[in-house]
């Protein structure tokens, strides 16, 4: 398989079959970085459908275009390909630390983008006519001391995130499993 990291930095996804081949992207050249890019500046500079797998972990709340970034990672994914994404919940008071998140997501933020995923906004309801991708999972993560609260969460995803529990016993991330 060949699997791409993005913002990768000290934390290069690691190898499950010798075989795999991996490529750590960063804007930073650092040890575990083998290609330097700025995600903000250019469309990725690979082959469209080159990749099996992507990751994003912690990536997309820095960057200012987030859904070019998305469409780009799209272009680059084989047909049936995953992309793996995490990023903090909006509650989780990290959020908002350090002036580099731009967005913060909840557990629809990506829904305009994923098929069968209806998009509702002040009234207007809509779903995108041609998705990029296929949700195979997405779940919202919270301390382990809250393990009821995060089965909740997973289960009612719309009551935790408009009602107060969110302020409570806040999430502190959202994983997303996607294929292109």
């Amino acid at each position: 398989m060949k699997i791409l990291g993005t913002g990768c930095g000290y934390n290069k996804h690691r190898r499950n079959n010798p075989k795999d081949v991996i490529i750590g992207l960063d804007k930073s050249k650092i040890p575990c970085v083998d290609m330097v890019w700025d995600l903000e500046k250019t469309r990725l500079p690979f082959r469209k459908n080159e990749f099996d797998v992507v990751y994003a972990s912690h990536v997309l709340e820095h960057v200012q275009n987030v859904t070019n970034l998305i469409k780009g990672i799209h272009r680059t994914l084989k047909p049936r390909g995953k992309f793996f994404i995490t990023v903090p919940h909006f509650s989780w008071n990290f959020a908002f630390w350090g002036l580099s998140h731009i967005y913060y997501f909840g557990i629809h933020s990506l829904d305009p983008l994923i098929e069968n995923q209806e998009f509702t906004w002040v009234g207007y309801s809509f779903s995108i006519k041609t998705p990029l991708f296929k949700l195979i999972k997405k779940r919202i993560e919270t301390s382990k001391l809250w393990f009821f609260i995060e089965k909740f969460a997973n289960k009612f995803p719309d009551i935790y995130e408009k009602i107060g529990l969110k302020c409570i016993f806040p999430a502190s991330c959202i994983h997303f499993e996607l294929e292109a």
